[in-house]
């Protein structure tokens, strides 16, 4: 009898306790990466078929990647701006720290397609792909 009534006086103090520290559900941030996330597939599939082995192929994809970043980017400040004091956990931070992973990657696939073209099937684009995929998942879990 102790350990039933220890468990209904437990149990939502526990449940109370994550969701005290892990970061709110947001709508924004969810509809924004999710946009992002579909924009990338598109990018990284025309990557994988061979679009951007040149170094030409860059300029005409600057809004693109553009597009994607500004995305996650309002994901994250989203997150971000609807902390107060006394939600920032570390959670939130790693919330933060897996988008920005994200935002870097994607950076990082701008900057090899300027300097020297995606080379098809190099696993290149599959590095970003699970990096974004990972945020993507991240931003729902805290529905």
């Amino acid at each position: 009898m102790f350990a039933r009534t220890l468990i209904f006086i437990l149990l939502p103090l526990t449940l109370y306790g994550c969701s005290a520290f892990a970061p709110r559900y947001l709508q924004e941030a969810d509809s924004k990466s999710t946009s992002g996330y579909e924009e990338l597939a598109v990018l990284l599939s025309k990557a994988e078929l061979g679009a951007f082995k040149e170094t030409s192929s860059y300029n005409d994809q600057i809004d693109g990647y553009s597009s994607i970043i500004g995305k996650f980017t309002v994901a994250k400040l989203a997150h971000t701006n609807a902390e107060t004091a006394s939600q920032t956990s570390g959670a939130q931070a790693s919330l933060n720290t897996i988008i920005e992973n994200c935002i870097s990657l994607i950076k990082l696939l701008a900057k090899e397609h300027k300097l020297d073209g995606i080379v098809p099937n190099s696993g290149t684009t599959q590095t970003v792909q699970v990096g974004c995929d990972i945020a993507l998942h991240a931003i729902r879990a805290t529905k």
